[in-house]
């Protein structure tokens, strides 16, 4: 894939445009999908992974569908206590299970300092999944140029096989940036760690099981593309996420649209900062510009110059000013055919109720003031039967006879 860019903009049509020789496309997300899995078997399994899964040692067959994995070179040989412990976190990040998660890298050693509970929760899917959903996906907690309040991981107490299972995990999720896509490599491995924990003769948690039931029961692809999102709290399961357009990663990629087409910085290492505050839109910008929040500000546009940084205040201003006009004039729309339309339903209950009235009362009175049947209808029922009688065909009205004379 020729002309491959870190930029967030050049990713999409590279990733769009990916052929092999032959000519055919690439799925990437199928190829990133097929290769988790592939680690899957390796890590709970084998015990033993390919520990350098980097892009040159990936080969895509000519159907542009078939996965091969070269180079065993450099492997990691896991312990089996380290093995079934990242089963049971596996199972625990699926479920977003907070607390059993934070035990279980606890007993690894690994240490999270100055993290609440909740962001210590977050670390470990960015350590241990590859999802790119989340906004601190887009900056890893190892980053040397990540801003002091977010460097929670003390490294020196990773243990060296874990720190290689990591690697392969940051390995991976530079190839979903490249590709332009998001596989959440929990979802894929979670029936691998059950599968592991029960041939160790352990009890699978019940909370995995019920949620191994819901699954059966999901629509294809939630399952295994990793769509459930964290948000149930801790202890419980998560739910399915609707990500589309408001998941962090469609964020990111607006703001950097929007940043290439002001002639701003917009690659993937000018934009992590932004997603470390959690400033991913325009809007956020301008927000910030106008509550003059200059921490923050500083934080996110690190990377940019001070020519560069005070245009992107004055043009997100600007846009900001245009959108708000503008969704002010379609809410002024909006409300004038609301209002409309109210009108039209109420005139059209009044002309109902007036009918139903009128009807109600032509059924009490009738025709002559009685409730028969009108005498029209009465007389026609009556030729009818004379016609029936005396074989007459001729159409016409009858009349009334004249009255008769009295005989003197």
């Amino acid at each position: 894939a020729a002309g491959m860019s870190s930029a967030a903009g050049a990713s999409e049509k590279s990733a769009a445009a990916m052929r092999t020789k032959g000519g055919e496309l690439i799925d990437g997300h199928g190829l990133v999908s097929k290769l988790i899995e592939t680690f899957g078997v390796q890590i709970f399994t084998l015990g033993k992974f390919h520990s350098d899964p980097h892009p040159g040692n990936l080969l895509v067959a000519p159907d542009g569908k078939t996965l091969s994995i070269i180079d065993f070179g450099q492997t990691k040989v896991l312990q089996n206590q380290t093995r079934l412990g990242l089963a049971r976190l596996i199972l625990a990040l699926a479920a977003n299970r907070r607390d059993e998660a934070l035990a279980e890298v606890s007993n690894f050693g690994l240490k999270l300092t100055n993290a609440a509970p909740d962001f210590a929760l977050t670390v470990c899917y960015i350590l241990f999944d590859t999802r790119m959903d989340l906004e601190e996906a887009h900056v890893s907690p190892l980053d040397a140029d990540l801003p002091e309040d977010m460097r929670v991981v003390n490294i020196k107490t990773i243990p060296e096989e874990l720190f290689m299972l990591i690697r392969v995990v940051a390995l991976m999720r530079g190839i979903l940036v490249s590709l332009d896509t998001d596989v959440h490599a929990r979802m894929i491995w979670r029936p691998y760690a059950i599968a592991a924990l029960r041939e160790a003769g352990e009890l699978v948690p019940q909370w995995a099981l019920d949620q191994e039931e819901v699954l059966k029961r999901a629509p294809i692809g939630v399952a295994e593309g990793g769509v459930t999102e964290p948000g149930a709290g801790a202890g419980t399961g998560g739910g399915v996420a609707e990500r589309a357009e408001q998941s962090v990663y469609a964020k990111m990629k607006r703001l950097a649209k929007w940043m290439q087409e002001n002639n701003l910085p917009h690659d993937r290492k000018a934009l992590m900062p932004f997603a470390g505050v959690g400033m991913m839109s325009v809007h956020e910008i301008a927000t910030a510009v106008e509550a003059d929040e200059q921490t923050k500000l500083d934080k996110a546009f690190r990377k940019f110059s001070e020519a560069q940084r005070t245009r992107c205040f004055e043009l997100a201003t600007k846009t900001e000013a245009a959108e708000a006009a503008v969704a002010k004039a379609a809410a002024a729309e909006a409300s004038v055919a609301a209002d409309a339309k109210a009108r039209r339903e109420a005139k059209l209950a009044d002309e109902n109720t007036a009918g139903k009235e009128k009807v109600t009362a032509g059924a009490v009175m009738g025709t002559g003031g009685s409730a028969s049947e009108p005498p029209r209808k009465t007389t026609t029922s009556m030729w009818k039967k004379f016609k029936r009688y005396t074989g007459v065909t001729a159409s016409f009205k009858p009349t009334p006879s004249p009255p008769s004379s009295s005989s003197t």
